[in-house]
């Protein structure tokens, strides 16, 4: 079961910003907020700090131990298991909406005459692929595209800003003109999405080489990428105004098509293809590994590689068979999606930490370094 590769400090940030970036700038599903949308992804940001230093405590009480192995020590194996089988199913069910938002994202704007499970399939046989040479290779891998990741979302909004006439900053009044309830909502739905998925991250904590300083690393990815999610999706709204967005299945790339810079830099489609194709497929080949390693460990087995393929076809099934259509994920995900995740990003894990507290539980020394060496 045990993954040998280590991750530096560097590489773990890395990961974690490629991770939140994901899909997060294809879909944002923070219209109830209206003009005050990017507002609404500021403080959702702020309010996920706090949450990523609860999960970094529970972490760091139990240093080099794997959550699976933690929770059933804390909660008991009668409610450890359980706990541990629903985080399982969550990061599986993650997986699945990104795949299927890959899925929709090719079958809508690029080949709209193939079937959707043809994407859907061929992101998760590559990913399964990726997950089975371990940590150490989805994390280069990372290293190697968030650089471009970066610089294409950049490079795209200093272009939509520099399109003459495109900008209408009049959409974006009056500031809190949707009402501080509105705000509040759109704050829970964009800290649960995407900040809250990045609790998966608890599984990949202990093959850090330094986790005791993780927590600048954790918290300076989080604010990189509430800048850059915030500024994207001011972007949108300056272009399309709140009404268009909540109409609009892609929003992002109905802005960027857009752009047009001297009759020379415009239809700049296959740019925010790239963005989303392999922010994705990074973040999908994490939720795998995860859901690999942690099955692997439950399940008691000496390696979690020959649960690749069978994680991805149980994944790539869920994604075809989950929702009907775009429509009805987005719906999903603006409604059921905040209270159906709050569970797994902060109750559980704050009820964990409380319990490990109350009982005066954590790793013991010579345990927790026996297992960050295997």
């Amino acid at each position: 079961m045990r993954e040998e590769g280590r991750i530096s400090l560097a590489q773990f940030a890395t990961l974690l910003t490629a991770y939140l970036i994901g899909r997060s700038t294809l879909i944002m599903p923070v219209e109830i907020a209206r003009q005050d949308g990017w507002l609404a992804i500021l403080l959702g940001g702020l309010c996920a700090a706090g949450v990523f230093l609860l999960w970094l405590a529970l972490g760091l009480r139990f240093q080099g131990l794997s959550p699976v192995d933690y929770t059933r020590r804390v909660l008991g194996n009668f409610l450890g298991i359980p706990v541990v089988v629903l985080y399982l199913w969550f990061f599986l069910h993650v997986g699945a909406g990104v795949t299927r938002n890959f899925g929709e994202l090719y079958a809508t704007a690029i080949m709209p005459k193939t079937p959707i499970v043809v994407f859907i399939g061929m992101l998760a046989f590559l990913t399964a692929l990726t997950v089975r040479s371990g940590l150490e290779v989805i994390t280069r891998l990372a290293e190697l595209l968030l650089p471009w990741l970066v610089l294409s979302v950049v490079g795209l909004n200093i272009l939509t800003f520099a399109t003459p006439g495109l900008m209408h900053w009049e959409y974006i009044e009056p500031i809190l003109g949707s009402g501080w309830l509105n705000v509040l909502r759109g704050t829970l739905l964009s800290f649960i999405f995407p900040y809250g998925e990045a609790v998966v991250f608890l599984i990949i904590l202990p093959f850090l080489t330094q986790p005791d300083r993780t927590r600048p690393y954790a918290l300076g990815s989080l604010g990189f990428v509430t800048l850059l999610l915030a500024l994207t999706h001011l972007r949108n709204l300056a272009v399309l105004g709140p009404v268009e967005i909540a109409r609009l299945n892609l929003p992002s790339l109905a802005a960027i098509q857009l752009i047009n810079l001297g009759e020379f830099l415009q239809r700049l489609d296959a740019l925010a293809v790239f963005i989303w194709t392999f922010g994705t497929f990074l973040k999908t080949a994490v939720l795998q590994y995860t859901v690999c390693l942690g099955s692997a460990e439950l399940l008691g087995l000496k390696d979690y590689r020959p649960l690749a393929f069978p994680v991805t076809l149980l994944m790539t099934s869920l994604a075809v068979i989950i929702y009907e259509n775009f429509a009805q994920m987005r719906s999903f995900y603006s409604t059921i999606y905040p209270f159906y995740a709050l569970p797994f990003t902060l109750l559980l894990p704050a009820l964990t930490y409380l319990a490990a507290a109350v009982r005066d539980l954590r790793a013991e020394p010579d345990r927790g370094k026996k297992n960050a060496r295997e």
